[in-house]
């Protein structure tokens, strides 16, 4: 199982609300990030793919050695690649149900020192994400069919700290 966190961050900006052209700062945050966002996009993608092509490859194998069973009984088989299941799970912040909190991770800095209670929601955050992808809980169940996702719960105070009052 991979499971990639993508914690892009998504600044809100008013530039077509305001009068004034955006000034070099903002336009150069723009020019040092957005590609940023780009090659992320692009790896998620092609890890996504990979799998995909790797499950089908598989299953083309699997295939094959059917009908050569049933039409060549005494050929032997091919030999299958990909012995394991794969499963890719992607998280990210556009998943997060409410707005309100999905605008604020989205809005977070990236930054190696945050503040303890933003720590707490970006965990529980992350648990909630993970608890609720359907690609990590098909996963789970093919490892152990009575797996259950726990439920997390994030609290509306540590929002309201973190975030900011409603």
């Amino acid at each position: 199982m991979v499971i990639a966190v993508n914690a892009k961050t998504t600044k809100q900006r008013t530039w077509d609300a305001e009068s004034p052209p955006p000034g070099i700062g903002a336009v150069l945050d723009v020019i040092m990030n957005g590609p940023m966002d780009d090659v992320s996009y692009d790896s998620l993608e092609m890890t996504d793919g990979h799998f995909k092509q790797m499950k089908q490859l598989a299953r083309t194998v699997d295939s094959c050695n059917k009908r050569l069973a049933r039409d060549c009984p005494n050929a032997p088989q091919i030999v299958n690649p990909i012995t394991t299941d794969l499963t890719f799970a992607e998280l990210t912040f556009d998943d997060v149900p409410d707005p309100r909190l999905r605008r604020c991770l989205q809005g977070l800095p990236t930054s190696f020192s945050l503040p303890e209670k933003t720590i707490d929601l970006l965990r529980l955050a992350a648990g909630h994400l993970l608890m609720s992808s359907d690609d990590f809980i098909a996963g789970m169940k093919r490892i152990d069919p009575s797996w259950q996702p726990i439920s997390i719960t994030i609290e509306p105070k540590l929002v309201d700290e973190v975030c900011g009052g409603k």
